[in-house]
C-alpha cells in the first residue's frame, strides 16, 4: 500500500517533466518561425505620431491617490481631433495634434460608457452629459442604460422601470416595462417608446438615426435577435436571428455593420466582407471601410495563451478592397489578478485600441501609456 501510494507522486513528477520536455522541444522552433516570419516584420505599416505618459500628463488633476492608469477603452471624436481615454472611474480627453488634455477629467460611473456627439461639441461620460464649449453639465436618470448619441443634440438610452416592493423599495431584479427614451443635451426627456425588456443597445449611427440592438430570445436555436431600430420613427427596420455574436458596430456612415471577422450591409444583412483571421473586430472606422482585428492564432494549440501573446497580431483590414492595410504585434495587459480557493485567476487581454473615423490613425493604450500611430499608405 505504501509503495503504491509513493508511486503516484513519482508518476506526477515524470508526467510534469515530460510536459516540460515537450514544451521545450516544440516551442523553440515555433518561436523561431514566428520571429523569422515576414508577417512579423511590419514596422513600416505604422508611423508613431506621439507617445504619452498618462501620469505625467495628468499631474495636478487632483486624482485619487490609488487611481489606476490602466486604459480601459479609447475613442476618437468624429473629426478625429480629440481622443477620449477611459480609466478606472474617469474619462480624460486629449487633443490629437499636441496630446494635451482638454478640460481636466470627467467622472465615469455607468458601465464605462462614453460617447461623442456628431460634431464633437458634447460628450456623455457614463450618465454625465457635458457641453465642452461652456462646460455645462447634467446627469441622465440613474435607470438610463447604455446612452448613445443619435443626432447632434439628442441621446437615446435604454430605460428600465424598476418595480417597487411592498416596503416601498426598488427591486431591479424584477424590472417593469422597458423603454427607449430620448434626451436633449440638457438631460430633459424628449420622447419615450416602450420596447422589450430583453433589448440591449450595442451601437448607434447618428448619420442614419439607427441603433444596433440585440434581443435575448431563449426560445430561438441561435440565442438572440439582431435588430436595426429607428428610435425616431419607433420602428424595427430589420431583424434576424444570429448566433451568440457577433453583434456589429456601424461603419461607412451607417451603411455597414462589422463584428467578429465579418461585415454586412445594414439594410439587407448581406455579407460584404470576411477577413481571413481567427479573431474579431476590436475597433471600427465609422466613416471608412476599415476595421481593426485581433488575430489571436488560437485553435487547440497547447499552451495557447502563451502562443497567443507571442504570435498574435493586430491587423487593419479594409473590407472595401478586401486587403490588409497594416499589421503589428498584439500587446496584452493584466487588469487584475488574485489567489483564492480556486487557484490563480487573472484578467489578461489585448490592450484597448481605436481607429479614427477616416481610418487613417490608430491609438492604443496600456498601463499608463498611450501611443498614436498614422497608418502608412
Amino acid at each position: 500500500m505504501n509503495a503504491g501510494y509513493s508511486s503516484r507522486p513519482r508518476q506526477r513528477v515524470a508526467l510534469f517533466e515530460s510536459v516540460l520536455r515537450l514544451r521545450r522541444i516544440h516551442w523553440l522552433p515555433i518561436a523561431l518561425l514566428v520571429a523569422a516570419s515576414p508577417d512579423s516584420i511590419y514596422a513600416g505599416s505604422l508611423a508613431k505620431v506621439w507617445e504619452l505618459d498618462l501620469k505625467k500628463a495628468l499631474q495636478g488633476e487632483h486624482l485619487s491617490h490609488d487611481q489606476s492608469f490602466k486604459v480601459k477603452s479609447l475613442s476618437f471624436s468624429q473629426d478625429a481631433q480629440q481622443i477620449a481615454v477611459l480609466l478606472e472611474g474617469i474619462a480624460v480627453l486629449f487633443h490629437v495634434p499636441d496630446a494635451k488634455p482638454v478640460l481636466g477629467h470627467f467622472q465615469n460611473d455607468l458601465y464605462d460608457s462614453f460617447g461623442w456627439s456628431p460634431d464633437g461639441s458634447v460628450i456623455h461620460s457614463g450618465g454625465h452629459v457635458v457641453r465642452l464649449g461652456d462646460q455645462k453639465a447634467c446627469d441622465l436618470p440613474p435607470n438610463a442604460i447604455a446612452p448613445k448619441f443619435i443626432g447632434k443634440g439628442s441621446l437615446v438610452a435604454f430605460y428600465i422601470d424598476p418595480q417597487p416592493t411592498p416596503h416601498g423599495l426598488v427591486d431591479f431584479r424584477h424590472p417593469g416595462p422597458a423603454h427607449l427614451k430620448s434626451y436633449d443635451t440638457d438631460c430633459n426627456e424628449q420622447d419615450s417608446w416602450e420596447v422589450s425588456a430583453g433589448w440591449f443597445i450595442h451601437d448607434a449611427s447618428p448619420d442614419r438615426g439607427l441603433l444596433s440592438v440585440s434581443e435575448i430570445m431563449p426560445t430561438l436555436p441561435y440565442g438572440h435577435m439582431e435588430l436595426i431600430v429607428s428610435p425616431l420613427t419607433k420602428t424595427v427596420v430589420r431583424g434576424r436571428s444570429v448566433a451568440y455574436g457577433p453583434i456589429g458596430s456601424f461603419s461607412e456612415n451607417g451603411r455597414t455593420l462589422c463584428g467578429g471577422n465579418l461585415c454586412w450591409d445594414v439594410d439587407t444583412a448581406r455579407q460584404v466582407g470576411k477577413a481571413p483571421v481567427s479573431g474579431g473586430a476590436s475597433a471600427v472606422a465609422t466613416r471608412a471601410s476599415r476595421v481593426v482585428l485581433d488575430d489571436d492564432h488560437e485553435g487547440g494549440i497547447p499552451f495557447s495563451s502563451a502562443f497567443t501573446e507571442m504570435a498574435g497580431r493586430r491587423r487593419v483590414w479594409d473590407y472595401g478592397t478586401n486587403k490588409e492595410v497594416a499589421s503589428w504585434q498584439l500587446k496584452f495587459m493584466t487588469y487584475w489578478k488574485s489567489f483564492d480557493s480556486d487557484g490563480f485567476n487573472r484578467d489578461r487581454r489585448p490592450i484597448p485600441c481605436a481607429i479614427s473615423p477616416d481610418g487613417d490613425y490608430v491609438v492604443e493604450g496600456g498601463d499608463g501609456k498611450i501611443w498614436l500611430y498614422r497608418i502608412q499608405p
